[in-house]
């Protein structure tokens, strides 16, 4: 019995194997799991960890938090292509070469799990050059305080 055929016919006998640390598990009706069929799960063990390994669904990232309100309107406005293509001058005095790719560069490492704290600086530093005349947010929300070095 090949393998294909040994997954089709534990899903027609309603077989289940389940990952149990570095083995599995069956779970099945009595009698369905004959010594015959039994013996061929021994025989294609490897294979069948294989499969039962693929089908186990990654973790999920952990919850970040959401964006402030405005720095989630920068992204937005960035993948819009409502920012400058071109070369700008961050305030701490360094240039980076495109702002709306910047911007979601570092909007997308921010929602992988990366250092939040500093992913929030260059989003709020790129924040400060769209919108350098903004001291208080549409909702009242006083600017954030100014922003240490980046690094």
């Amino acid at each position: 019995m090949v393998a294909a055929d040994l997954l089709a016919e534990l899903d027609r006998l309603g077989v289940r194997l389940a990952l149990n640390g570095e083995g599995f598990t069956t779970q099945a009706r009595k009698g369905a799991l004959t010594p015959e069929l039994a013996a061929a799960l021994r025989t294609h063990k490897p294979l069948l960890l294989g499969v039962l390994k693929l089908a186990v669904p990654p973790s999920p990232l952990p919850a970040l938090p959401p964006l402030p309100e405005p720095l989630g309107r920068l992204v937005h406005a960035a993948a819009g292509g409502q920012l400058p293509g071109h070369s700008v001058a961050l305030p701490d005095g360094g240039r980076v070469p495109n702002l709306a790719d910047y911007v979601l560069a570092w909007a997308a490492t921010y929602a992988a799990g990366g250092d939040t704290g500093h992913c929030l600086r260059h989003l709020w530093a790129a924040h400060a050059v769209w919108q350098p005349r903004q001291a208080v947010s549409t909702h009242g929300q006083a600017a954030p305080p100014p922003l240490p070095a980046l690094g």
